[in-house]
């Protein structure tokens, strides 16, 4: 019986808004106007650009559920990695040198998807000729905005950039200390990393 109403509860409250966004003036068209302006390149990968349009989704559904504008941001950071990574991808193409460490010989090696790509990366037993020690314990956020800048991929001002979201991706990745963002707080997330991922496929 209890089930049967907290079935019934669940469904009752779909579509009801959250209390807690009366407090700071929170409507949908609010809402749905800060979303609008942040807007993704037409060259960002369709994969990013449909994990982006789930975390605008989430944001606009805040009005229903607070704590989905939070969630909303927590992908756009999961999304940045994945662009960072795809377009770490891309420059290799053609092909890169890799050595393996235990026989040292030198192969070439064509990433043709991001997953084939990110087995190299997570292969500690690859490294990239040229970046000592790049891939060797796998690859943080950092240390991929840090690549982007120097090949000139992402303008200079991201470097400083770079630890602010390292700390920021983390605290989404790790429960320990987390909070509930105030909606507009979790779209200027949002805002930062769609700015960034902009900038990665111009």
């Amino acid at each position: 019986m209890k089930r049967i109403q907290m079935k019934g509860q669940i469904l009752s409250e779909l579509i009801k808004p959250d209390t807690r966004n009366s407090a700071f003036h929170i409507t949908p068209q609010r809402l749905y106007k800060r979303l609008e302006e942040i807007r993704l390149n037409d060259n960002v990968p369709e994969e990013i650009s449909g994990q982006i349009k789930i975390c605008k989704k989430l944001c606009l559904y805040s009005y229903l559920v607070y704590e989905f504008a939070t969630v909303g941001a927590q992908l756009s950071y999961f999304a940045l990695e994945t662009a960072l990574k795809e377009r770490l991808r891309r420059f290799y193409a053609d092909g890169f040198d890799f050595k393996n460490l235990k026989t040292n010989i030198i192969k070439k090696e064509k990433p043709h998807s991001l997953a084939s790509f990110e087995s190299l990366l997570k292969d500690d037993k690859l490294r990239f000729m040229g970046v000592e020690n790049f891939f060797k314990k796998g690859v943080t956020m950092h240390e991929l905005i840090n690549w982007a800048i120097s090949k000139g991929i992402l303008r200079e001002r991201f470097k400083g950039e770079g630890g602010i979201i390292r700390r920021l991706r983390n605290f989404y990745a790790h429960p320990t200390g987390q909070k509930v963002f105030l909606p507009y707080g979790a779209i200027n997330h949002l805002k930062m990393n769609i700015e960034l991922i902009n900038s990665l496929f111009i």
